[in-house]
């Protein structure tokens, strides 16, 4: 699966689970999808924060960081930090 593959199915996967009732997480998915994808982890965590926001509280901030890691193209949030921290 490619990374804009995944990055879509993971942008499904939002709209799945998470049904609005009105269009403000909508929105923000819409601009993330616009934007270009986290390459650090402070970029997945402004990510998470935004996300956790948008989400009028359905979502816990663990569960943004894990969002936002897939859609940074990574399997977790602690895959993201590990890969990440290698990097340097």
């Amino acid at each position: 699966m490619t990374l804009n593959n995944r990055y879509k199915a993971v942008q499904k996967e939002l709209r799945r689970i998470y049904p609005l009732k009105d269009r403000t997480m909508q929105a923000f998915i819409n601009s993330a999808e616009a934007a270009d994808k986290p390459r650090t982890i402070a970029g997945i965590k402004r990510l998470a924060k935004q996300l956790k926001k948008a989400s009028e509280g359905q979502l816990q901030h663990m569960q943004a960081l894990e969002k936002a890691a897939r859609i940074a193209g990574h399997t977790s949030f602690k895959d993201a930090q590990h890969t990440l921290a290698s990097d340097k």
